[in-house]
């Protein structure tokens, strides 16, 4: 009897011992997504700068209005980048759901922030 209860108390020990193990696996995956995330962040917000800079010097009197709506557009999807930059992993630091909500939000930042730029492309081609 006292057998069974050693060993049912080791096995227990070594599952949550694992289970802590893969814990810990995951949230040192998702925080490396939440890195790659930011990284694509920063890629964007420097691609948004230059076409901002790029349409100001493009600026002609045929070509005024269509530019200032891509240049409006490309803006606004600057404020979604930016979010996407704040440092959240440090409000609860290796925390498996925390870290899962801040790779939604980031991802979901980012895309808003892309459909916001590809826009301000349609808006050129008018």
């Amino acid at each position: 009897m006292t057998v069974t209860i050693a060993s049912t108390a080791i096995a227990i020990a070594g599952n949550l011992w694992l289970w802590r193990q893969t814990d810990l696996a995951d949230v040192d995956d998702l925080s490396e997504r939440i890195k790659e995330l930011g990284d694509k962040s920063t890629q964007l917000l420097l691609f948004l700068s230059f076409a901002i800079v790029g349409a100001a010097t493009w600026h002609t009197e045929s070509n005024e209005r269509p530019l200032a709506s891509a240049m409006r557009w490309w803006i606004a999807a600057v404020f979604p980048v930016l979010a996407g930059v704040v440092p959240l992993r440090e409000v609860f630091w290796k925390s498996r759901n925390w870290y899962r909500l801040i790779v939604c939000v980031k991802f979901t930042l980012l895309c808003i922030a892309v459909v916001v730029a590809l826009w301000a492309r349609r808006a050129l081609s008018t």
